[in-house]
């Protein structure tokens, strides 16, 4: 097993500041080992979420969706609002 970075050495494997880790940690953005309460992040987990955070020039993008399949819609994704309870209907007055 390779060992795993703290946020200080993922933040100089990828030339962000530990800031920007902290942050996208945060937020669960990036893949997270914990070991007890302290995040750490492993290099494998690390290479496979960067290929999925990959945009390319417009001109490419109907080669690489033919090639790789839909891509998620950008942007941040929200729930449906909760189903609640029929409203009542009104009581017709006799």
């Amino acid at each position: 097993m390779d060992p795993l970075l703290d946020k200080h050495g993922l933040a100089r494997f990828l030339g962000v500041r530990v800031s920007w880790v902290e942050e996208a940690t945060a937020a669960r953005t990036l893949p997270i080992t914990w070991v007890g309460r302290h995040a750490r992040y492993d290099l494998r987990d690390i290479d496979a979420w960067l290929g999925t955070t990959k945009e390319y020039p417009a001109e490419l993008a109907p080669v690489i969706a033919l090639a790789t399949g839909p891509r998620p819609p950008a942007g941040p994704v929200t729930a449906p609002p909760p189903a609640g309870p029929a409203t009542p209907s009104k009581a017709k007055a006799a």
